[in-house]
Formats: structure tokens, sequence, C-alpha cells
């Protein structure tokens, strides 16, 4: 079998490339792989790579030259296409990113997808791909992506794929250092702070014990404005910014809570990583974690100061067996799962 994977680029702090990754691994036990991109930095790929040429200067039109170039390159692919960004034509959609459409409705940035070209003009795109009589399969990593699929596409149930984001290697095999407690140290991970709710993650501390202490790791252009935030709340003491760095699962083990109160969020991988070390995580409903429970160790709370702070009271209380339970129903997606699910899938067609 012959199948060509579509990613746009490679970043070492993107989660949704770190699962492209993932999948071309899966991928290449059963069948050959091409990867075409225009741009991939993954050292560890050894397969075939095709580079689509990309022109223009501005964030509109580079777009719209990437997803040109690869149209032609589907149209001349001697099998499968599997694409990890919107291109029509594609045989299989993963939408890790969910619903652009989805995406500034709830960032209140409606508007964008009228006045600006970029976001005009992918709205475009993702209603071409997803009405594509090509197009056999989607891919989601959530529930949540799948209803909204559903309701603003109509796309058939059966075409709907969940396959979950899966824990690396690293955060399932290294042993976790000492013994699970519940303390009071939370921490967020990520760049693109309004999306995952950084601003609300910070306010909440104003309703929890003056010991509790936040840290964020990742970077974000208007970080001027968060770290102004702290200093307005006088939390400059318990909120430390770590920058752009690797969060290893030894890193992790620093901590008791995942805090990430996204306003929209397909499935973060980082709560992945999170519950596979034992640390219960605090989103919201408009996160694809919705699809847990307390029981797999996620409270979805409603976007407010309250019911953040409520949400991290319950995390911070989790005992150890419990935290346990956590890591035992999260490590079962993982790499070979993913190589299952994807088998199942193209077998199917």
């Amino acid at each position: 079998m012959s199948i060509c994977i579509i990613r746009r680029n490679y970043r070492s702090d993107g989660g949704a490339e770190v699962a492209t990754s993932s999948y071309i691994e899966a991928l290449s036990g059963f069948a050959d792989v091409t990867l075409a991109c225009e741009s991939w930095a993954a050292s560890d790929f050894r397969g075939q790579v095709e580079r689509l040429l990309v022109s223009g200067r501005t964030r509109s039109a580079s777009y719209r030259s990437f997803i040109g170039s690869a149209e032609r390159f589907i149209s001349g692919h001697q099998g499968l296409s599997h694409s990890h960004e919107l291109v029509p034509g594609a045989n299989i959609i993963r939408l890790g990113d969910g619903l652009h459409v989805s995406w500034l409705k709830a960032a209140g940035w409606s508007w964008k997808a009228v006045i600006d070209p970029f976001h005009r003009y992918k709205i475009k795109i993702e209603r071409k791909t997803l009405e594509d009589p090509r197009l056999r399969s989607v891919i989601v990593n959530s529930n949540l992506v799948g209803r909204d699929l559903r309701a603003k596409f109509g796309i058939d149930p059966s075409s709907i794929i969940l396959i979950r984001n899966i824990v690396r290697s690293d955060f399932k095999e290294t042993p976790i250092i000492g013994p699970l407690k519940s303390g009071n140290k939370l921490v967020f991970v990520g760049s693109g702070w309004h999306r995952k709710g950084l601003s609300l993650a910070i306010r909440s501390l104003t309703r929890l014990p003056e010991n509790t202490t936040l840290t964020v790791y990742g970077v974000d252009r208007t970080a001027p404005k968060y770290q102004q935030l702290v200093s307005c709340l006088g939390l400059q003491s318990r909120v430390t910014f770590k920058g752009l760095m690797s969060v290893t699962p030894q890193e992790l083990d620093n901590y008791d809570s995942l805090v990430h109160p996204a306003i929209y969020e397909p499935f973060p991988n980082v709560a992945i990583e999170a519950l596979s070390r034992g640390l219960p995580v605090v989103s919201s409903y408009s996160s694809g974690t919705s699809d847990f429970d307390k029981v797999h160790g996620v409270v979805s709370c409603e976007l407010t100061e309250d019911g953040v702070a409520e949400g991290v009271r319950w995390a911070l209380a989790c005992g150890p067996k419990e935290r346990m339970d956590f890591r035992d129903h999260i490590v079962q997606f993982d790499q070979a799962y993913l190589r299952r699910s994807l088998e199942a899938l193209y077998e199917s067609l």
C-alpha cells in the first residue's frame, strides 16, 4: 500500500507535528509512506520526503500556495492520500486542530472570517475539503470534534473515526519520581495562551490559598500582557514563566495538577502527558478532554474564576491511588493502539 501523508511543517513544540510523527511511524509498519511538506525538521524520519514549493510574502498568500501545491501533489500520487491539513481531494483528513470556523467563533473572532484574507480563505478551504466527494474518512481525536462535524457539515457518522492522541513512549516508560502526592503546584503548558485560557488560570489563583503556585511553560507574542496581569493581581511570587523549553516526564513530576481551561481545544497532547504522570487535569467543556471525567482524571469546568478554582481544589485533593488509576487509564492509548486503529481504518478502505 502506498500512502502520502501531508503536513505543512514541523515545529519542535508543536503537538500536532508530534502527532504526525506518531502517525508516520504507525503507517510505516504496513505501508510505503511518503511525507509531503513545506519543511520538516524531525531527524528521526527516514522515509521519502517530497518538498512542496510554496511562495508568497503574506500569511494568506503562502497558505494558498501551500494548499495549491498539496492539491497538485495529491492528484499525481498513485495511492491513498492522508492529510493532517485541510487539502481538497485528500482521501483521509485528520482534524487534529478541530474546525477553524468553530475556533473563530469560540474566540469571538467570527469577524475575521469576513475581513481577514487568511481566515476567509481557510474557512472556504475547510468547507471545500470536507464536502469533497473524494474524502472517505475524517479522523478526530475527540467526540467534541465529531459532534461538531456532524452539526456543521452533516458528515456521515460512519465516516468519522475517533482515534485518541497517544502517550509518547518516554512518558509511558519513564518511572514516576517519588510517591504521588497531593500538593499545591499547578502547571500550564503550551503556546497560544488566549486559546488555552492562561489568563483565566492566572486569575483563578486569587480564589485559591496563597501557597498555590502556577508555573507556565511556552511562549506567546502577547506575553507582556499576561505578565502585566500577574503584576496587577499581585501574584508575582506565585506565577513563574519558564519560557519555551521541552517539558519532560521528569519535569512534569514536579507538579501536582495541569490547568488547561481552553476556550477551544480538540484534545491537548499535554493533557495526555500530564495524566500519564498521574497529574489530574483541570480543563473545560470546550476541550476534547471533556470526553473524560473525574474517574479518568479530568474535571471540566465552567470558564469562570470560581469554576476553575473549584476544579483545582478537586484536583489537588486527589490521592496516590487515584493518580495511578489516571495513569493506568491513559497509557492504553499508545503507539500500538494507534497502529491497530490505523490498520483497521485502512483495511476498511
